[in-house]
Order: C-alpha cells, then sequence, then structure tokens
C-alpha cells in the first residue's frame, strides 16, 4: 500500500530502528534519535545494498517517489546492459 503523507509525518522513534514500506520497495527509516530518511535496497553484482535518497522533511513524499521511480529505471537499463546473451555465451 503506498505511503500518505499523513503516515509520514506521524512516524515517531521507537527504541530500535525500523522501516515503514510501501508498495514499491521504497522505505522510509526511521532511526532512534528521530531521524527519517528514503532508502531502496537493491541488487548490485548479486550484492545486498542500500540506496539512501534523502531525508524527511527536505525531500519530500513526491520528491523521494520520483527519485526511487529514476534508480529503478537506471537499475534496468544496467541490469539488462550486463546481462549475457546467448550470442555472447556462444
Amino acid at each position: 500500500m503506498p505511503f500518505t503523507a499523513k503516515q509520514v509525518s506521524a512516524a515517531q522513534p521507537k527504541d530500535k530502528p525500523y522501516k515503514l514500506t510501501d508498495a514499491n520497495r521504497l522505505y522510509l527509516y526511521i532511526a532512534v534519535t528521530g531521524t527519517k530518511s528514503w532508502r531502496c535496497n537493491y541488487l548490485d553484482g548479486g550484492k545486498d545494498k542500500t540506496k539512501t535518497f534523502g531525508q524527511y522533511p527536505a525531500m519530500s513524499l513526491a520528491d523521494a517517489g520520483m527519485a526511487h521511480v529514476k534508480f529503478r529505471d537506471v537499475q534496468d537499463v544496467s541490469a539488462s546492459d550486463t546481462a549475457p546473451t546467448f550470442k555472447k555465451v556462444a
């Protein structure tokens, strides 16, 4: 389910850091200190990595969503460029 601005602003820090996840694998990471940052996890060469887009409220929900879509598009293109084709393998 997609985020709402109300959910994002209402998120409060807890004893441990936690994540509020979106339907498109974008999430809001809430640190113990109360810092909120927009992140997503992705694979790079078979390894899990985390991309941070910015902190809330400096980066709004809409801006984070657009940055995430652009990042996903770049990841999709680079993954298709590096994937071996039958012609390259043969």
